[in-house]
C-alpha cells in the first residue's frame, strides 16, 4: 500500500480517543488532536478510523484535520459493519448496507475517495457475491483505493479475493496468540495481502505500566479469579519477565521491544497506535529506533514458543 506513490509510515494513527464517547469515558479532544498533529509532523501519514468510533463522530472530527494537512498527503482508512439499532449492536454487510456505509463515510470525512475501506466480520452465510460486487464497483471507480477485511474466516477471505480484490487483512495476532501464523498467514503471503495486527499488546503489556495488568483485563479467555485465569496470568507473566533484560539492553520498554519485533515480520508493515497524548506518539516512535539482531528476534520467538 502506498499514498501518492509514497510509502506508508509504519506507525498508523488510531483515532479511537478522538471522539468515541460510546466506547471511552473522559475523552479530551484537544489533547488527542494536538497529539495527532504532532504525529503527522513527525512523518505519520496513515489515519485509521471507523464508524464504530463514536457512531461516525471520529470521522466527522477528522475531516478538518485531513483538510488542514492536505488530502493527498494522508492515507485515510475507515471501517464499517457495525449496526446499532434499538440499543443493540450487530454486524451487517449486505450490499445496501455497504453502499450506505461508504457514502456516509465519504460525507463525514469530506473526501471523494477512501484509501482503505475495511469490512468487519463478514461471514460465509452473508451474501458475499453481492457485497463483493458493491466493493469492486467502488474500487473500479477509484472511490475505494484498497479493500480490507477484518477477522474474516479463511473461506470468506478466499471467496472475497477470487479476483484479487482484497489488499489488507486485519486480524488478532500477538506473541501470546500467534495462531494466525498457521491459520491465515500462508494465504496472505501467497496472495500478497498486507496484514495489520489487531491489539498486538492486548494481554496487558502497556507503556505506562512497568509490568502486566491482567487481573482486570476483559480479553482474558477465562472468568476472572478462576483457576484457569490465574494459571494463564502466571504463564504470561513468566514469559513476559524474560523480555525485561532484553529491553534493558536496548534501553527501551518491553512494549516498544515487542512493537519492533512485530515490524520485523515480513507480513507486518504497519502497527496501529491508538493515540491519546503526545506521550503515546513518543512511545510508539521509540520502536522505530530499535534494530533487533537476528539473534534477539530468535530469542523472542523462543520465549513465546
Amino acid at each position: 500500500m502506498t499514498q501518492s506513490n509514497q510509502p506508508l509510515h509504519p506507525i498508523a494513527l488510531g483515532t479511537i480517543f478522538l471522539g468515541s464517547d460510546n466506547l471511552i469515558r473522559h475523552l479530551d479532544f484537544q489533547t488527542t488532536s494536538f497529539a495527532l498533529h504532532e504525529a503527522v509532523a513527525r512523518g505519520s501519514n496513515f489515519l485509521d478510523t471507523s464508524y464504530f468510533y463514536g457512531l461516525g463522530e471520529c470521522e466527522r472530527l477528522l475531516a478538518p484535520f485531513i483538510k488542514y494537512h492536505g488530502r493527498d498527503r494522508l492515507f485515510v482508512s475507515t471501517k464499517a459493519g457495525h449496526h446499532f439499532s434499538q440499543g443493540k449492536w450487530s454486524f451487517k454487510s449486505s450490499a445496501d448496507f455497504l453502499t450506505q456505509s461508504i457514502e456516509a463515510a465519504l460525507e463525514r470525512l469530506d473526501t471523494d475517495y477512501l484509501d482503505l475501506f475495511t469490512v468487519h466480520s463478514l461471514e460465509e452465510s452473508d451474501s458475499l457475491d453481492e457485497s463483493l460486487e458493491v466493493l469492486m464497483n467502488y474500487k473500479d471507480k477509484g472511490i475505494l483505493r484498497h479493500i480490507g477485511l477484518h477477522e474474516a474466516s479463511l473461506n470468506t477471505l478466499g471467496f472475497m479475493n477470487q479476483t484479487n480484490a482484497i489488499d489488507v487483512y486485519f486480524g488478532h495476532y500477538s506473541v501470546f496468540n500467534a495462531s494466525a501464523e498457521q491459520a491465515i498467514f500462508p494465504y496472505l503471503l501467497e496472495h500478497s495481502i498486507a496484514f495489520i495486527p489487531y491489539l498486538p499488546l492486548k494481554k496487558g503489556l502497556h507503556d505506562d505500566r512497568p509490568g502486566l495488568d491482567l487481573g482486570r483485563n476483559p480479553s482474558i479467555e477465562y472468568p476472572l479469579h478462576s483457576v484457569q485465569h490465574r494459571a494463564l496470568c502466571d504463564r504470561i507473566r513468566f514469559k513476559t519477565r524474560q523480555l525485561q533484560p532484553l529491553a534493558d539492553r536496548y534501553h527501551t520498554s518491553m512494549a516498544s521491544l515487542l512493537r519492533a519485533y512485530y515490524l520485523e515480520h515480513p507480513l507486518i508493515e504497519t502497527l496501529i497506535a491508538d493515540i491519546k497524548t503526545k506521550v503515546h506518539v513518543k512511545n510508539y516512535y521509540d520502536c522505530l529506533e530499535i534494530n533487533l539482531s537476528l539473534h534477539d528476534i530468535q530469542r523472542i520467538q523462543r520465549i513465546f514458543a
